[in-house]
C-alpha cells in the first residue's frame, strides 16, 4: 500500500508542477500583453494633453508639470533627448507599425516593469519616457495558499486511496488462498464499487471452480467404479461358464456377458461425449426451433404410442437454439423420467423473462433436495446403489445440463406435482412464431 500511495502522490505532483508551469507560462504572457495594451493606450491618451501643456509653458516649468502628471498618473515620467545614445535602454529597434511609439517590457519574478517612449513633436529630439512597475511576487497568503495545497494533496490522496489499497490487499490474500485450494475463502473488506464488482466476479470464478473440481473429483472416483462394475461381471460369468457343461447354462451366460458389454460400450460412449462437450469452446449454432414438434420426435423414438405420456405445449411456441443439442437434452431427460415414473409423465411449457421453461414432470420417488446438484454431475445418481438394474449411466442428465448451457439454456430440479421429479430446461423464445408443419 505504501508504495502504492508514494507512487500516486509523486505522479499527482509532477503533473500538478507541470500544470503550474503551463499555467504560469501560459498565464504570465497573457497578462504582459494586457499590461503592455493597458500601458500604450493609457499613455496615447495622455501624451497629447502633457506635450500641450508642455508647450504653453517655459521650459523651466516643465519639471514642475512633470512632477504634476507622476503624481497624478502614478507613472515615472521623464524627458529624454532622443539623439542621446542611453535615451533607449535597452536600445530598441524601430516600431514595425506607423506608430512612433517604442515600448519594452523587464520582467522579473518580483516585478514587471513597463516602459514606453514617444516623441514630443515635429523637429524636437526629445521624447517622454513613460514607465511603471507592476507587482508580482507572491504575498504571504499566496505562499500560504499554495503549501496548504501542497501539504493537503498527500492526506486527501490517502484517505482516498486506502480503501481501495485495503481491498487490493485482501484480494491478494484471497487469490494466493484459491492457488493453494482453498476456494471458501472470500473478501469481506468493504470497498468501492468497482473493487466490490471485482471482488464478486472473483468469488463466481472461484465457486465455479470448486464446481468443476467437485465434478472432476466424483467424474474420477465414479468412473473407475463404473468400468469395474461390468468387468467383474464379465470375469465371475465366465468363470461360471467355464465349469457348466450344459449349452443352455453357457447360453444365459453369453446372454448376460452380451449385456454387460453393450453397457460398457454405452458408458465409453458417453464418457467420450462428455469430454468432448467439455473440452469444446466453440459455442453451438442456433436457429428457431418448434418445440412441440421436437418433443413429439422425441417421444416417438423413445416410447412411441406410450398413452402415459401426456404433451401439454402448444404448437405455436419456438426457441432459438440448437435443433440437434435440444433434441439430446429432451431426450436424455425424458429417458431418465420413463425410467423411474409409476404410471405418468406430463410436458408443459411456461414463457418466464423471454425464455420458454420447458418441464419434465413423473410420479416416480422423485430426487431429494440434497441431490440435486449431484444428478446433474457425471456419475451422479440419486440411489444408492449404483447397480444396472436402472439402465443408467449416470452420464445422460450431466450431458444433458452440459449441451442445455452450450446453446444458451439451463436445467434445473424441483418437486412435481405428479409427486416424482421436475426438471426445468430454459431457453431463449425466438422472435418469430413457427406454426407446425
Amino acid at each position: 500500500m505504501r508504495t502504492l500511495f508514494l507512487r500516486i502522490t509523486a505522479v499527482l505532483f509532477l503533473t500538478l508542477l507541470i500544470g503550474l508551469c503551463l499555467i504560469v507560462f501560459v498565464g504570465v504572457s497573457a497578462y504582459l500583453d494586457r499590461l503592455v495594451q493597458q500601458h500604450v493606450s493609457t499613455t496615447e491618451r495622455i501624451h497629447p494633453i502633457l506635450v500641450q501643456e508642455l508647450r504653453n509653458a517655459p521650459t523651466s516649468e516643465w519639471p514642475t508639470i512633470i512632477d504634476r502628471q507622476k503624481a497624478l498618473l502614478g507613472y515615472e515620467i521623464d524627458i529624454v533627448d532622443g539623439r542621446s545614445a542611453n535615451a533607449f535602454s535597452p536600445p530598441l529597434p524601430d516600431p514595425e507599425d506607423d506608430s512612433s511609439v517604442r515600448k519594452y517590457v523587464d520582467s522579473t519574478f518580483k516585478k514587471d516593469t513597463v516602459t514606453t517612449w514617444s516623441p514630443i513633436a515635429g523637429d524636437d529630439p526629445r521624447w517622454i519616457r513613460y514607465s511603471r512597475s507592476y507587482n508580482t511576487e507572491f504575498e504571504r497568503e499566496d505562499i500560504l495558499l499554495l503549501a496548504l495545497l501542497f501539504i493537503a494533496l498527500p492526506v486527501v490522496l490517502y484517505l482516498n486511496l486506502r480503501p481501495f489499497a485495503r481491498k487490493i490487499t485482501d484480494l491478494s490474500d484471497v487469490a494466493r488462498a484459491y492457488t493453494v485450494g482453498q476456494l471458501d475463502v472470500r473478501s469481506e473488506v468493504p470497498a468501492p464499487k468497482p473493487l466490490e464488482q471485482l471482488a464478486e466476479d472473483i468469488h463466481k470464478m472461484a465457486s465455479a471452480l470448486k464446481f468443476k473440481i467437485q465434478e472432476q473429483k466424483v467424474m474420477t472416483s465414479a468412473i473407475s467404479h463404473e468400468l469395474k462394475t461390468p468387468l467383474t461381471r464379465m470375469r465371475m460369468g465366465n468363470d461360471l461358464a467355464l465349469r457348466e457343461d450344459d449349452p443352455a447354462a453357457w447360453r444365459k451366460h453369453l446372454i448376460d456377458l452380451d449385456d454387460d458389454l453393450t453397457m460398457l460400450e454405452k458408458v465409453i460412449a458417453e464418457t467420450l461425449t462428455l469430454s468432448q462437450l467439455t473440452l469444446q469452446d466453440t459455442p453451438l449454432r442456433v436457429c428457431t426451433v418448434p418445440l412441440r414438434a421436437l418433443i413429439e420426435q422425441c417421444v416417438s423414438e423413445i416410447s412411441p404410442d406410450d398413452p402415459s405420456i401426456e404433451i401439454a405445449v402448444s404448437p405455436d411456441i419456438c426457441v432459438l437454439t440448437n435443433r440437434e443439442a435440444l433434441k439430446r437434452v429432451v431426450t436424455n431427460i425424458l429417458q431418465n423420467a420413463i425410467r423411474y415414473r409409476t404410471q405418468r409423465i406430463r410436458i408443459s411449457t411456461t414463457l418466464q423473462d423471454d425464455r420458454w421453461i420447458t418441464t419434465i414432470d413423473d410420479d416416480g420417488p422423485g430426487v431429494p433436495e440434497k441431490d440435486r446438484d449431484k444428478v446433474l454431475m457425471p456419475f451422479g445418481r440419486a440411489e444408492n446403489s449404483r447397480s444396472r438394474m436402472t439402465g443408467s449411466t449416470g452420464i445422460g442428465l450431466a450431458i444433458a445440463s452440459l449441451l442445455a448451457e452450450k446453446c444458451g439454456g439451463t436445467i434445473w430440479l424441483s418437486d412435481a406435482p405428479l409427486g416424482g421429479a421436475r426438471f426445468h430446461i430454459a431457453m431463449p423464445a425466438a422472435n418469430e412464431i413457427t406454426n407446425k408443419t
